[in-house]
């Protein structure tokens, strides 16, 4: 079968730019001419869309020009290069300092080149001392190939292939991303498990005005360049036909991430206070590592003693939880606002998909979801904990307790000693 053919993706900024002087004076100069223009505007939001796009078509042209200039250049380097060669050859004199001036400026614009590529093929890394050689030019556009998706599976069982899978994807997305409906009465049940209440003084600390530090203040609703988050698909593993087999990751804009870093920098000073002991995800202090450490003492342990072991966020319950540990109406107003007519377009082979709204789900690829979705769980652990049907294990030296839960993020460990205990999880809490 052919190779699929690749689209034209989406335009992002070259990070690398941000290093060169000459591209932050140029930028500089070409903001501040865009800023005169906010007074024209009605709001904030609506004059820092309008510029957006100027500012993309700017980074192009910038690095069309330099692009330009670089293989100006290269030419230019490689015929002095060329010529000195030739007055060696003649055994005309050579002037060696020129020589190698010339070398090492030619071999400084090979290698940006090739960095510009690799960013370009999404390399993640250059593998260190690799030289811009033709190998590495011909791997680097080879990474785009073999990155391609060639078929997905239908509900139906069919393959689709080219445009149509698009749609496949497109619906696969509506349905994991759509509106979940909460029973009232097992909502309710679940927020009085909730123990944790923040503090007025930690409270205020969410709530406080952002400042210049952190970065720019919202206004209640975010532009629509913000709200578009093109959803690119990471291959996990098993077969490639099933979607359920790829990582959805959002790329989200620089704007967006500045104000959900604010957000999660308030709450994670917050968390340990909020969460229990069997969730290491997103609080400070705590490692992963603890739960390996943990299962592995517990499974030696029930060896000894003969004893048998055994091993999405809807937004309205979220809030609820929010609410119920005493986030204010700022804080939480935050969040709402970076949820509030969010979309997703799927990537597929460089094509974007239409809009899929972020009705449900935390997105992947934003600093604030980890800490959304531990506390959206919190409530979970506390049914199991209260829950007397369930039988934790007893392990030496616990004074007394019971361990029954363990959590690092969406990966939740159950330690029950007795079938009925399982039985129990999976009838109420299943």
């Amino acid at each position: 079968m052919d190779r699929p053919k690749w689209g034209p993706g989406f335009w992002c900024l070259n990070t690398s730019l941000l290093g060169s002087d000459a591209f932050v004076k140029a930028f500089t100069g070409f903001y501040g001419s865009v800023r005169t223009l906010q007074s024209i505007f009605t709001s904030v939001v609506e004059w820092w869309e309008a510029p957006k796009s100027h500012f993309a078509t700017f980074c192009r042209r910038y690095v069309v020009a330099a692009c330009q200039w670089d293989r100006a250049g290269v030419a230019k380097w490689t015929a002095s290069l060329a010529h000195l060669h030739g007055c060696f050859n003649r055994a005309e004199p050579v002037d060696w300092a020129i020589y190698e001036g010339a070398e090492e400026r030619l071999r400084g614009l090979l290698e940006a080149r090739a960095m510009a590529l690799a960013f370009q093929a999404r390399l993640r890394e250059l593998e260190e001392g690799e030289r811009s050689t033709a190998y590495f030019f011909k791997a680097s556009r080879a990474c785009r190939g073999a990155s391609a998706i060639a078929r997905w599976r239908r509900a139906d069982g069919t393959l689709a292939e080219g445009p149509a899978m698009l749609a496949v994807a497109e619906s696969y997305y509506a349905e994991v991303f759509r509106r979940w409906a909460c029973d009232p009465a097992a909502e309710a049940y679940l927020l009085d498990c909730i123990s944790a209440r923040l503090g007025g003084e930690e409270a205020w600390s969410t709530e406080a005005d952002v400042t210049l530090e952190e970065g720019p203040s919202g206004e209640g609703a975010l532009s629509a360049s913000m709200q578009k988050g093109p959803l690119v698909l990471l291959y996990k593993g098993g077969d490639r036909t099933e979607l359920g087999n790829w990582r959805p990751l959002t790329l989200l804009t620089t704007d967006w991430k500045v104000l959900a870093k604010v957000a999660t920098t308030r709450l994670r000073r917050v968390m340990s206070g909020l969460v229990s002991q069997d969730q290491t995800c997103g609080v400070l202090g705590r490692s992963c590592s603890w739960n390996l450490i943990l299962l592995q003492d517990v499974l030696d342990w029930v060896e000894e003693c003969k004893l048998s072991a055994f091993d999405l966020v809807q937004h309205g319950f979220l809030f609820a939880v929010l609410d119920r540990m005493c986030f204010g109406p700022r804080f939480t107003g935050w969040v709402r606002t970076l949820y509030a007519g969010a979309y997703s377009c799927v990537q597929v082979n460089g094509f974007l998909g239409r809009a899929v709204e972020q009705a449900g789900g935390v997105r992947q690829g934003c600093p604030l979801s980890p800490l959304l979705y531990v506390l959206f769980m919190e409530p979970f652990a506390g049914l199991v904990h209260r829950d007397p049907g369930v039988n934790g294990v007893r392990l030496p030296g616990a004074v007394g307790e019971v361990l029954k839960i363990q959590q690092y993020a969406d990966d939740t460990t159950l330690f029950v000693s007795s079938v009925w205990s399982l039985s129990c999880i999976r009838s109420e809490h299943g």
